[in-house]
């Protein structure tokens, strides 16, 4: 799912009047200013996530007995968090040995 074109939720954040860019560019940041073109020439409008459920699910989870520390909203964030859930395994899995070993002995 990574570098998908697709945003979560549509808010109004991405219109062209919401946010000021700056008009000069600097070539370290080619590849952030083609992301944020991206969504304000192609996405605008085009979200797959509705405010207003996005907005009950949040008043649900925050009544809940047990309200969740992450919360995510819509297929596309259910399926960045299962990605990043297995990059964090991975690195956990190829480092503990090295982490723990920095402890001091028991």
């Amino acid at each position: 799912m990574s570098g998908s074109s697709q945003v979560p939720l549509v808010a109004g954040f991405l219109f062209k009047d919401s946010l000021v860019v700056a008009q000069r560019s600097i070539a370290d940041y080619v590849d952030a200013q083609a992301s944020l073109d991206l969504h304000l020439n192609e996405l605008d409008g085009k979200q797959a996530g509705d405010p207003e459920k996005v907005a009950e699910l949040i008043l649900q989870a925050a009544a809940a007995v047990k309200a969740p520390v992450h919360l995510f909203a819509g297929k596309i964030a259910n399926a960045l968090a299962e990605q990043k859930m297995q990059e964090v395994r991975k690195d956990l899995d190829i480092w503990r040995a090295a982490s723990e070993a920095t402890d001091f002995p028991v």
